[in-house]
């Protein structure tokens, strides 16, 4: 590669594998899912790791037959895993008297925060 410019992505390749020529991916087999099975999922096809759930599992020390042959997302395998169920409950109403935005006089967007944190 000498006398070559190569971006980052292709120079890290080359680094951790000794080469620029990438495989092939296999094709999946047509049973393994790619998304999280539960209805009620908000992002089912957004996830870095899906698992299946086979219902023998002793992760977390839930029960886990309920879900039973599911394909979980990791959002979806964390709450079970944490909560024991699937449904997630409602964000709590806000109280009287607190702001909906942020407070901070020099915030850029305090109508759009995501997270607010009531300090």
């Amino acid at each position: 590669i000498a006398g070559e410019v190569l971006c980052g992505a292709c120079r890290s390749y080359f680094n951790s594998c000794g080469r620029l020529e990438r495989n092939e991916v296999p094709e999946r087999p047509e049973r393994y899912v790619l998304r999280c099975t539960y209805s009620a999922c908000k992002r089912p096809y957004r996830s870095r790791m899906f698992y299946q759930v086979e219902g023998t599992e002793k992760a977390f020390g839930q029960d886990w037959t309920s879900v039973a042959n599911e394909v979980l997302c990791e959002g979806c395998y964390q709450h079970y895993g944490t909560y024991g169920r699937l449904e997630r409950r409602g964000i709590p109403e806000w109280r009287e008297g607190v702001s909906k935005g942020c407070t901070y006089t020099l915030c850029r967007r305090p109508d759009e925060s995501g997270l607010l944190k009531i300090t």
